[in-house]
């Protein structure tokens, strides 16, 4: 229930849902007559715009990705109690070409950078992932095959029961704390690593971060396309603005959180 609330309120908050509600009281007010009817399209208009554009969308998101990424070439320590720990970010649905569900883009990048942190370190892997719709293989089952069927990496615990990122770590503290595991690289990009290791930390799992997908890489084009209005920077915005709000969603919840 809380995932499908949160979606709600996600839609009318972050954009283009909270520009679109903006511009519906504009429009709902000039049709009323409404003295501040202009100012309220007008504010919509201009946000729409704003959040468009590249500068200010790799400002939104360059906040939350300040956890470098591990050294590719680094030797990397490991010991029987270290585990791998691979967070699922999406599926795509009734996929024709695979005959069902599978991985989505965002979930296939992560499991990507964890199959190869897997072969690196020779640590043993954990994916995280439930399902909030009936009749739909959890996330976590759809990862373990991915992993193994396209990476030949062979996933040793399969979280299937969360819902959201704070669930996937005090769901999987049960069977890390089972295997002996104090400690894990906890793979997600590094748009979402604020969000999802505050959400360990509030577990008592010990975290070593490792972000992949970088959304914030720099912008090659000339100063005068820094300004035109662009799909993918209006996703980069959204994705800001969900992490965020979701970030303090995560402080309010810990305040209240029986501890683990």
């Amino acid at each position: 229930m809380e995932k499908q609330l949160t979606y709600f309120i996600e839609a009318l908050i972050v954009p283009p849902g909270g520009i679109l509600v903006i511009l519906a009281v504009g429009m709902y007010l000039l049709y009323r007559g409404h003295r501040h009817s202009l100012k309220l399209l007008l504010a919509g208009v201009i946000s729409l715009y704003v959040l468009s554009i590249g500068p200010v969308a790799d400002f939104l998101i360059g906040t939350l990705e300040h956890t470098p990424a591990l050294e590719p070439n680094a030797t990397i320590s490991n010991d029987e109690h270290t585990a791998i720990v691979i967070l699922g970010g999406g599926r795509s649905m009734n996929a024709p070409e695979y005959g069902g569900d599978t991985v989505g883009t965002f979930t296939l990048e992560r499991i990507r950078y964890g199959a190869s942190l897997a072969r690196r370190t020779e640590l043993p892997v954990l994916v995280t992932g439930g399902t909030v719709w009936e009749n739909r293989l959890p996330e976590g089952v759809l990862m373990a095959q991915s992993l193994k069927d396209d990476f030949g990496i062979n996933a040793r615990w399969i979280e299937e029961k969360s819902h959201t990122s704070w669930e996937n770590a005090r769901m999987s503290k049960p069977m890390l704390d089972a295997a002996g595991i104090k400690k894990v690289f906890l793979v997600t990009h590094a748009w979402h690593m604020p969000r999802s290791l505050y959400a360990f930390q509030q577990a008592n799992i010990e975290v070593i971060p490792a972000p992949t997908g970088f959304a914030n890489t720099g912008n090659e084009v000339g100063p005068l396309f820094l300004l035109l209005p662009d799909a993918s920077a209006l996703r980069r915005s959204y994705i800001a603005m969900h992490e965020i709000i979701g970030l303090v969603w995560y402080r309010i919840k810990a305040i209240f959180a029986a501890p683990v």
